[in-house]
């Protein structure tokens, strides 16, 4: 899979792998301070199991106050929680937003891809808001949600689930499931914007097209930015960091 950050990549493989090994086979959760700080190699069991995630709380965030709350899924194989917020540069655009970023890892290098695995993925995503929400003050207005390729995929899955509390998704380059076959028949309306290359050699930009028409029949308001000259990867050369983060100001829970 082609990301534009796929030069420097094989220079973070070796750190990403040694970060991994030193994670230990200990089975308690990490402790979140409430402080600022990137915390790269948190620990949370889900149903019996290890699950780690990046979080990412600027130090000038009022944490005294509630702050939003932006999940980023990664997308698939060599992308993880270290390197998405190299690519993305999430962490700034959070920071602008007064929001908290937590970068959630896969297991294998995918997120679910089965059911069995999706309802895994599930529960760490909502044991993963509950743990950070215990630590930290966040408006419950406006927990957001991102995620690129298998992590846009999934994106569309925790939005569908948990629609009474995501406020809004922004999925890039990535396509619905078969979990959707029959629709969308989420609780809630919730807002989508889809962005996706046009010359996107992994996911071609009629799957995105699909994608919005079939949120739109179901009412929900969607808007897909199409980037001309772009492959599978992020849409840094239109800045859609900014698109991103005024999809989210303008989307907070009604």
């Amino acid at each position: 899979m082609k990301y534009a950050f796929w030069a420097f990549a094989a220079l973070l493989v070796f750190n990403v792998v040694a970060c991994k090994k030193d994670k230990g086979v200990g089975m308690e959760d990490s402790n979140l301070t409430g402080t600022a700080g990137t915390y790269d190699n948190n620990q949370l069991v889900v149903l019996n199991e290890a699950r780690y995630f990046r979080l990412v709380v600027s130090s000038k965030l009022d944490l005294t106050k509630p702050n939003k709350l932006i999940v980023a899924f990664h997308g698939l194989g060599i992308d993880s929680k270290d390197l998405m917020p190299v690519y993305t540069n999430l962490n700034e655009m959070a920071e602008k937003m007064n929001a908290i970023v937590v970068y959630p890892e896969a297991q294998n290098g995918s997120w679910g891809l089965n059911q069995k695995q999706i309802d895994k993925d599930l529960k760490f995503y909502e044991m993963l808001v509950a743990k950070i929400k215990a630590a930290y003050k966040i408006d419950d207005k406006n927990i957001h949600i991102t995620g690129m390729s298998n992590g846009a995929y999934f994106s569309h899955i925790v939005a569908k689930n948990y629609s009474e509390t995501v406020a809004s998704v922004a999925a890039h380059s990535g396509m619905i499931g078969l979990e959707f076959i029959l629709g969308i028949n989420a609780k809630r309306k919730y807002p989508v914007l889809l962005i996706h290359g046009v010359d996107d050699p992994i996911f071609n930009i009629t799957t995105a097209r699909n994608d919005e028409l079939k949120y739109k029949n179901e009412k929900h308001k969607a808007h897909l930015i199409e980037v001309k000259n772009l492959g599978h990867e992020w849409a840094t050369k239109i800045s859609v960091n900014d698109s991103i983060a005024k999809f989210y100001l303008e989307n907070p829970l009604p």
